[in-house]
């Protein structure tokens, strides 16, 4: 269709820029895209307290009836004049909003390439949670919306079998998140300071919080030269909920320090011997690559796609139930500092490698170039 594109006009759109990896993710690659040369406007619900190097942010008022789902007369009628020539790809992430309704509704009859990105809100963990509600958005909208993407955006093999489960068939893209690699040397042990497990996300049920405070109350008699730190940004209350069961399970040497901005992140990751993960479902995961990225090895869910962490020598992928994520944190926690050093290190040369969002946004690109020019698919579509 369009086979001199050397760059693209392409708009993305999201519920929200503030929560968890979802506006990580879409922050860090809509600004490599940028960089790349690209035309790049989000469109986004309010309140929103970021802004994005070299991109266009356009923040829209949530109204009507139905502001909870994210309804914007502003959204609509933006994403209508992207579809009708402003933009080359409208490209929306993550469902349950109108964010991701709103394109799929504007490209039909259009020119304009329409790309989606699931988030991991396809996995079965996410469609059981507020069940009712999201099936009833499922077959009334949401479903139809997506369908007619010209093309899905995975982050992984297990996010693109989510897709093909629900039965999409559409042609799917599978292109990791990349992450930052920071500088070392930005947290300092105190003497006779204890070893540290880290837990670092959002304070959400779907992160198994409560699975990990239950495996700690059978380690802490054992490892009483470690402690537990729970960090991250409540979640609708989810913390109280989690603090509360600690007081119940009577459990030492356990933290809960809240929000970590983002200045702040990578000194609380160099902070820890060990990195854990124990969430019902993930996409991707970006903290565990944020904590190898830090040198920092990791245990990981199975529920999420890092299974290679055993294959390069950096971290531990496993079920999560309590009694096995205790006999599993305990062989990893019984590794000398020296050990679990070497295993970050191997960590952190495989982000380095493998993992950077300059690749990741020169893939979406290409993805993008493909859609509009046609020819061969890049080797990532599937």
């Amino acid at each position: 269709m369009r086979g001199d594109v050397v760059s693209v006009k392409v708009a993305h759109c999201t519920p929200n820029l503030d929560v968890g990896g979802l506006g990580q993710a879409v922050i860090k690659m809509t600004s490599a895209l940028a960089t790349r040369g690209n035309e790049v406007r989000v469109h986004v619900l309010e309140p929103v307290a970021v802004k994005i190097s070299g991109v266009e942010l356009c923040v829209h008022p949530r109204n009507g009836p139905t502001e909870r789902f994210g309804t914007s007369v502003s959204m609509r009628q933006a994403v209508q004049a992207e579809a009708s020539g402003r933009a080359d790809v409208l490209h929306a992430h993550s469902l349950w909003t109108m964010a991701s309704v709103y394109p799929g509704w504007a490209v039909r009859g259009k020119t304009c390439r329409f790309v989606f990105s699931p988030e991991g809100t396809l996995s079965s963990w996410a469609l059981a949670h507020h069940k009712w509600r999201k099936k009833i958005a499922w077959i009334v909208m949401q479903r139809q919306a997506i369908a007619g993407a010209d093309c899905f955006c995975v982050t992984s093999e297990k996010e693109l079998e989510e897709v093909r489960h629900l039965g999409f068939k559409n042609r799917a893209a599978m292109i990791p998140n990349g992450v930052d690699i920071p500088a070392l040397g930005l947290a300092q042990r105190a003497p006779g300071a204890p070893r540290r497990l880290l837990f670092l996300s959002r304070i959400h049920p779907v992160k198994a919080i409560d699975r990990l405070l239950k495996s700690w109350a059978q380690l802490q008699s054992r490892f009483d030269d470690w402690e537990l730190v729970v960090a991250g940004a409540d979640n609708g209350g989810h913390l109280a909920e989690m603090q509360a069961l600690a007081a119940q399970l009577k459990l030492e040497r356990v933290s809960f320090p809240g929000l970590v901005r983002e200045f702040e992140r990578d000194a609380l990751y160099q902070s820890a011997d060990l990195f854990v993960l124990p969430s019902h479902t993930e996409n991707f995961g970006i903290a565990a690559a944020e904590a190898l990225a830090n040198a920092v090895p990791a245990v990981v869910s199975r529920f999420a796609p890092w299974k290679n962490l055993e294959r390069e020598g950096c971290g531990w992928w496993t079920d999560t139930q309590p009694k096995i994520l205790a006999e599993r944190l305990a062989g990893a926690m019984a590794q000398p500092p020296e050990t679990l050093a070497a295993m970050g290190a191997r960590g952190r040369a495989w982000m380095i490698r493998e993992f950077s969002w300059a690749r990741a946004a020169e893939m979406t690109e290409q993805t993008y170039l493909w859609l509009l020019g046609g020819g061969a698919p890049p080797n990532w579509i599937v």
